[in-house]
């Protein structure tokens, strides 16, 4: 019997290492976002005074700095979630081939019950727990890029102001010169 479960054993034990592990990764993909999910979440707030700044020049300075930073956090935070994806499919593969390792076993002999109570957490909680995480963290990342378009936005809007009004003073600055030369050579 334990030549003709040699294979299946060690293919369960790998499995079930690799679950444990991917258990692991999982969890700390989640915090990592979480913890992307509130510095991006700060930065937003951070938009909102922003565009109250009545001094328009600061007001650029800030939507500026911002939108430099949120696309970074975004991109870090979009990853994790990549990850637990990831972690999502793997846990679902290596849960898969457990059970089949469990079903060779049990058809050369008797197994322990928790090998199948494993399984069963396994499917039942930690999967769970990661699509959970998943369906959690997900709808987040349109209003990430949402409010990195507003701020672009905001900024060429601004930026335009200031334009057209730079362009206007030169406007009336070319005026005020054709008139002196006309005055001068009038004169």
């Amino acid at each position: 019997l334990a030549n003709q479960g040699y294979d299946s054993l060690l293919s369960l034990l790998c499995c079930r290492h690799k679950i444990r592990y991917i258990q692991a990764q999982a969890r700390e993909s989640n915090r990592s976002a979480r913890t992307l999910y509130a510095k991006i979440d700060d930065r937003l707030k951070q938009f909102s005074s922003a565009i109250a700044i009545p001094d328009v020049s600061t007001q650029l300075d800030r939507l500026q700095t911002l939108l430099a930073q949120i696309p970074i956090d975004a991109q870090s935070y979009t990853q994790h979630l990549s990850d637990l994806h990831a972690h999502c499919t793997a846990i679902d593969v290596n849960i898969a081939n457990y059970e089949i390792s469990l079903k060779q076993l049990a058809a050369i002999g008797e197994t322990p019950p928790f090998w199948q109570q494993f399984l069963t957490l396994s499917r039942d909680r930690d999967r769970t727990q990661i699509q959970t995480n998943i369906d959690y963290l997900s709808p987040i990342t349109a209003l990430f890029q949402q409010a990195i378009d507003t701020i672009r936005g905001t900024v060429e809007i601004e930026q335009a102001k200031i334009d057209r009004a730079s362009e206007d003073a030169a406007e009336k600055r070319q005026q005020t010169i054709e008139r002196l030369i006309f005055a001068v050579s009038t004169g």
